[in-house]
């Protein structure tokens, strides 16, 4: 029912035409594709969605240059025949995890602990510090937003 009410609101954005600032949330896949460009990974979800994995060059005073990711993952409307994005995360050093917080706190409505929603344009956001093996990073999550 879950995947039902999302798939029908991302549907519902494409159609009011709504543009996010932040994340490419209800984009289209071809309209990131076409603004990232063509140096990316392409994979699928257990659940059979598909997901692209573009990497770029940041530079800050918090850690320097470093190389951010960004994965983006679809949802595919079949009577649009278009696949639009419904969730962004982001992996960039922890040293970054301070700079999320004090942006989302500044734009939108705190949730929960780690948690801010944009009520507007229904997407949810969430910062995590996760280790990778090697390096502690900050994930941070974006996707549409659903109190189901």
């Amino acid at each position: 029912m879950r995947k039902v009410a999302i798939k029908i609101l991302i549907s519902s954005m494409l159609i009011l035409g709504v543009q996010y600032v932040h994340a490419q949330i209800y984009s289209t896949q071809d309209a990131i594709i076409k603004e990232y460009g063509n140096d990316f990974a392409r994979d699928t979800t257990d659940s059979g969605n598909e997901y692209l994995i573009f990497q770029d060059k940041q530079e800050t005073d918090a850690s320097g240059e470093y190389d951010r990711i960004r994965v983006m993952y679809f949802y595919y409307i079949e009577d649009k025949d278009m696949k639009v994005c419904y969730q962004v995360d982001y992996i960039e050093p922890v040293s970054e995890i301070n700079s999320w917080i004090k942006y989302f706190n500044k734009k939108f409505v705190k949730s929960d602990k780690m948690e801010w929603i944009d009520y507007e344009d229904n997407i949810s956001f969430t910062v995590e510090k996760e280790n990778l093996g090697d390096a502690d990073v900050v994930l941070v999550k974006s996707r549409v937003y659903s109190d189901e």
